[in-house]
């Protein structure tokens, strides 16, 4: 018998990459005056492994507490916010720290009333594991749920116990009792659990499976996973889409980012062919597919499905009655980082820094395998052409057209990893999109006046995570003032700063060769897009030869791997009341491939070429990345362009990779819920 009874549920689990955990907890106190319940989490892996592991780590976790009230577009109410949030998370809870929360039982938490008369309350918990480098590590942690702080300290307290808390100062007979505690187990009537695993909750879905299923294919990044990184959109889709959908998603290409776009590709195109084969032998009936891939999962979505017609023909989708809808691809190098990244960071991909995917991204020239000694001479031409430049060609070219709907959602500030010009196919109305500049400008002035929606409440130190209070609602009033008038403000350029106007005119000639009109997606042009020219941009008049265009300030690459470890995280203003968000959308509109100009032939003289490269190397790249987009451009082929503004981390932000800490991308997951998938 325990000798506690303030301790009602204890579980001692481990999580790898891509793991995730979650309890959802329902508590039916008898006693009416019961007004709190504490949780306890606690990474025990020991503390100096933060530095011994870190490259195989990190060891750290995320957690988030979530009552049962709580909709991210709904204003939520805590009862006494300066001292209690009732939504808590913690990004890095790093080995030897716990997190304790104190969970109130109130309207908030409040779920039914029982049978017995007696009211319920429910909350749910996320423990996930935050490591991305290597599938054999692990991380253990330990889960208490119980009415007195004090007693579940007890159990693993200190910063250097471990699991079996041999190092407490508890009395003998307690430690007998605390370590034939069972796990995963309710000691207490009155507490119902139920914990789901990684694979529970991607088994789990709301598919009739009699009726016909549009199956949506979804596919991760670099250095990612799709179990843990793209739950968030898996469960928004879910509850959001109108069709009778079932999410899927490859798991085995983790931990392999550096093997290139075409192993990754040829394993989810096997993935995708076995798992239309097992559906079939199942009696399910799928007549729709859709495709969403996350930065580098785009590109390897798209080798997949050339890779399919290749093998297949180029009639297997029609052969199966499948009809493809939806292509998305959010924050996708699709015409690689050749132009984006800085030259010393370019040569170290074309190094090998990041395996054969760094050189695919960089447009290197690819080495043959021994398939190509096997190929006929026709499919030997392009054999040493960099992966990007082929892959838009036949079959993939021609099957673009099958789908009903191509989206690409792409940030405009803040990703050094994806820039724009390279997520959005190049082409944009950069007229009407403006001096998109003055973004960074707007938020590095919010930054110096402390107004800025973002904080960094990451902890440092060993032993107990402090709780976050929200003390910064009154400093935060001027941002969330600024917010309102956030879109009004974000198409003002310098327009007396004559360096500015000088370095505009530098570039307008390779502007306007990328510049083309789009439209809105019911045909309509956006408010800002519909406006004259001489009120879109701040002290200017369209003229012919000089047209205010630019692109966006260029990210830093170093600067966006920092910020993926150590992120910003959105305010409590920001998690708690959707009007206090800034608008996520930038521009929305359609392009279509006919009205990209003419292209300019390039010299036939091969020292004219060579000439070209060395002395105009920056335009050389462009025009690598032109002839890609152009493929992708092609007459009768029409692209939705979403542009989106984020803080950093942006990248991982457009996907929400974790619930809270990426919160800021929720209005982009929206989008694609309501304006995509159910337009």
């Amino acid at each position: 018998m325990l000798s506690d009874p303030h301790v009602w549920y204890r579980d001692k689990s481990v999580l790898r990459m891509g793991d995730v955990t979650r309890y959802t907890f329902k508590y039916a106190p008898v006693n009416k005056d019961k007004k709190k319940v504490y949780i306890r989490l606690k990474n025990i892996e020991k503390a100096p492994i933060r530095a011994i592991h870190l490259l195989n780590g990190p060891f750290i976790l995320y957690c988030d507490v979530i009552p049962h009230k709580y909709d991210h577009n709904v204003k939520f109410e805590p009862e006494n916010p300066e001292e209690n949030t009732e939504v808590v998370f913690e990004n890095q809870i790093k080995p030897g720290q716990t997190f304790n929360v104190e969970l109130l039982l109130n309207s908030n938490s409040f779920l039914c009333t029982d049978d017995n008369g007696n009211d319920v309350y429910q909350w749910t918990v996320n423990v996930v594991s935050q490591i991305f480098i290597s599938t054999k590590s692990q991380i253990h942690y330990d889960f208490l749920i119980g009415d007195d702080e004090k007693s579940l300290k007890r159990l693993n307290h200190g910063p250097f116990a471990n699991t079996m808390t041999m190092m407490s100062k508890e009395s003998n007979a307690d430690r007998k009792d605390s370590l034939s505690l069972p796990l995963n187990e309710s000691l207490s009537p009155q507490l119902s659990i139920v914990k789901k695993s990684t694979k529970d909750l991607w088994s789990h879905s709301f598919t009739d499976l009699s009726k016909p299923i549009h199956l949506i294919i979804i596919t991760h990044g670099i250095f990612s996973n799709v179990t843990a990184d793209m739950l968030y959109i898996k469960e928004s889709l879910e509850q959001s889409v109108d069709d009778n959908i079932m999410i899927r998603g490859y798991t085995k290409n983790a931990n392999k980012s550096e093997k290139g776009i075409a192993r990754l590709g040829t394993g989810l195109h096997k993935y995708i062919i076995d798992l239309l084969r097992d559906a079939k032998a199942s009696g399910l009936h799928i007549n729709k597919i859709s495709f969403i891939g996350h930065s580098l999962g785009g590109l390897v979505q798209l080798y997949a499905i050339k890779s399919i017609l290749e093998e297949k023909g180029t009639d297997f989708f029609r052969k199966q009655n499948i009809k493809p809808i939806h292509l998305v691809c959010m924050a996708t190098p699709l015409l690689g980082v050749l132009s984006e990244l800085s030259l010393y960071i370019s040569w170290f991909l074309d190094l090998g820094t990041l395996g054969q995917t760094g050189r695919d991204l960089t447009l290197s020239r690819r080495f043959p395998g021994i398939s190509f000694l096997f190929r006929q001479k026709g499919s030997r031409r392009h054999a040493f052409t960099p992966l990007l430049i082929t892959l838009p060609d036949d079959p993939l070219r021609s099957f673009l057209k099958e789908f009903q709907h191509l989206t690409v959602y792409a940030n405009a500030i803040n990703d050094g990893i994806v820039p724009l010009r390279t997520s959005s196919l190049l082409y944009l109305d950069y007229e009407a999109l403006g001096n998109v500049s003055h973004l960074k400008e707007k938020e590095a002035q919010d930054k110096e006046e402390g107004t800025s929606d973002a904080e960094n409440g990451s902890p440092n130190a060993v032993g107990e995570v402090p709780v976050y209070k929200n003390e910064n609602v009154n400093s935060n009033k001027k941002a969330i003032k600024e917010s309102k008038d956030y879109m009004k403000t974000i198409w003002k350029v310098f327009g007396n700063n004559t360096s500015e106007k000088k370095r505009i005119r530098a570039r307008q000639k390779v502007l306007k060769k990328i510049s083309i009109k789009g439209t809105n997606h019911r045909d309509q042009y956006y408010e800002y897009a519909s406006k004259p020219s001489t009120e879109r941009v701040s002290g200017e008049t369209k003229n012919e030869d000089f047209p205010v265009f630019s692109l966006p300030p260029k990210a830093s690459a170093i600067e966006s791997a920092i910020n993926s470890l150590l992120c910003p995280i959105p305010s409590q203003d920001f998690i708690l009341d959707p009007e206090k968000r800034p608008s996520t959308i930038l521009h929305d509109q359609c392009y279509n491939g006919d009205r990209i100009p003419p292209r300019e032939e390039p010299s036939k003289n091969i020292f004219k070429r060579f000439f070209f490269m060395i002395f105009h190397h920056a335009e050389w790249k462009l025009a690598k990345q032109d002839t890609i987009a152009r493929k992708y451009h092609m007459d009768n082929l029409t692209w939705r362009k979403v542009l989106v503004t984020l803080p950093p981390d942006a990248h991982n932000n457009i996907v929400v990779r974790r619930t809270f800490a990426n919160g800021y991308g929720w209005g982009v997951i929206d989008h694609l819920c309501k304006e995509v998938f159910n337009s």
